[in-house]
């Protein structure tokens, strides 16, 4: 009965748990979710100058979409930068040229996730892993 009971809880807490793996896409400049749930969190840090930036879904009435171009971030995230949250506009936010950056998305029961991506002269990402959700 133990064992049974061992298996039904685990059973539960792997379907309970959705992953919030993620991935770049460089072609889209894009931070696209792997499952069919939405990207309401993330956080972006750079990891030379240990700056971070926080961007969060603002609208409770609809759904976050499953990816986020960082070169034109919808308007219906709030971005905020550093631990005092100062709060930029989507029209103004940009990554530094020439960084290595971590992404992370930590949202709901799951563990966290992490993308490393790399910009080149013109902010755009240049590099990035993982590439794919495989």
């Amino acid at each position: 009965m133990k064992s049974f009971l061992t298996l039904i809880t685990y059973c539960f807490f792997i379907t309970s748990c959705d992953t919030n793996k993620i991935y770049f896409d460089l072609g889209r400049q894009s931070v696209i979710s792997c499952n069919d749930k939405g990207i309401y969190r993330i956080y972006i840090k750079n990891d030379s100058t240990s700056e971070i930036y926080m961007l969060a879904w603002k609208e409770s009435s609809q759904s976050a979409p499953k990816e986020i171009n960082i070169i034109h971030v919808d308007n219906r995230y709030l971005i905020t930068k550093g631990w005092q949250k100062s709060v930029i506009d989507a029209n103004n936010f940009k990554l530094d040229s020439f960084s290595k950056y971590t992404v992370e998305r930590a949202q709901g029961d799951a563990a966290a996730f992490k993308v490393n991506i790399e910009t080149g002269f013109d902010t755009r990402v240049i590099n990035a892993y993982p590439y794919s959700c495989e």
